[in-house]
């Protein structure tokens, strides 16, 4: 189990540097072992299929992310109840699996049932909290519901603020979505600053070509381009 153990961890380093082929390797033999000594039903395999479903995510390799999503949440519901606080990550990240392939409306409602758990099971400060308010914001933004998206990303970018500091690359996330946020109701300048920040932020965190870093870049290039030219 040690070695399933520094595989998961070396996978999650690989996942965060945007080295998704080397994650995925790592994620699926530590699957392998936990499935050769483990039930299989234990919330140690479960754990791990979120994880490489994560890393299909990122690499928008959606049907295999939702399959492997499905199969943890059947073993954390059976295992700790739907209203568990670790249910309710694999359900997040189903939900975002969605909104990856434009279900929107079914994300919106995965978004908002995570939420409720984690408000009634964590602090309201905590940042799982924060994680699902951005997540439900950037769906309903989708959704063009922009009056009930609006005051989430407010406040989950205050929770990030309050409990990780100015600097952090999750801030710059929060950055970022606002800033997306904010172009799709033509609040140009007001983008254009927040991607700037979130920009500075994450080059100082991540390495240049990490996917965040990549996805901040061409969003504000794309602002540029069509409707605020750069300052000389």
């Amino acid at each position: 189990m040690i070695v399933a153990v520094n595989f998961n961890a070396l996978a999650t380093l690989y996942d965060a540097q945007g080295r998704y082929a080397e994650a995925e390797s790592c994620f699926q033999r530590s699957l392998k072992i936990r499935q050769n000594l483990l039930e299989t039903d234990s919330p140690d395999v479960a754990r791990v299929l979120n994880n490489l479903a994560s890393v299909y995510n990122n690499q928008e390799r959606f049907t295999e992310a939702e399959s492997l999503l499905k199969r943890a949440i059947e073993i954390y519901d059976h295992q700790l109840g739907l209203e568990h606080p670790v249910t309710a990550t694999s359900l997040n990240n189903l939900a975002e699996v969605y909104r990856g392939q434009e279900r929107y409306s079914e994300a919106e409602l995965l978004h908002q049932q995570v939420l409720a758990i984690r408000k009634r099971h964590l602090g309201k400060d905590h940042l799982d909290i924060a994680q699902s308010l951005n997540n439900l914001a950037i769906t309903l933004t989708a959704l063009k519901k922009f009056d009930k998206a609006d005051p989430l990303l407010r406040h989950s970018l205050e929770i990030l603020e309050y409990r990780l500091g100015t600097g952090h690359y999750q801030v710059a996330i929060s950055l970022n979505n606002l800033a997306m946020f904010y172009k799709a109701q033509k609040r140009y300048e007001e983008a254009e600053l927040l991607y700037k920040r979130s920009l500075q932020i994450l080059e100082k965190q991540l390495s240049h070509n990490h996917s965040f870093v990549v996805f901040v870049q061409e969003n504000l290039k794309k602002l540029h381009r069509q409707h605020v030219p750069p300052k000389n």
